[in-house]
């Protein structure tokens, strides 16, 4: 029954590691997004020099 135990502990450990990974590189992503369309949309397609 301990090694059960020990592993149901592991698998609810490497889940809330995993939502915790995921929701923060989803956050990550959408804040980076956030900044980085309005450059793309100012920055000129041929410059003038």
């Amino acid at each position: 029954m301990d090694k059960s135990e020990t592993v149901m502990t592991a698998m609810q450990n490497w889940l809330s590691f995993a939502a915790f990974t995921l929701s923060g590189v989803a956050f990550e992503g959408a804040r980076y997004g956030n900044v980085i369309v309005p450059q793309d949309d100012h920055e000129p397609e041929h410059p003038a020099d």
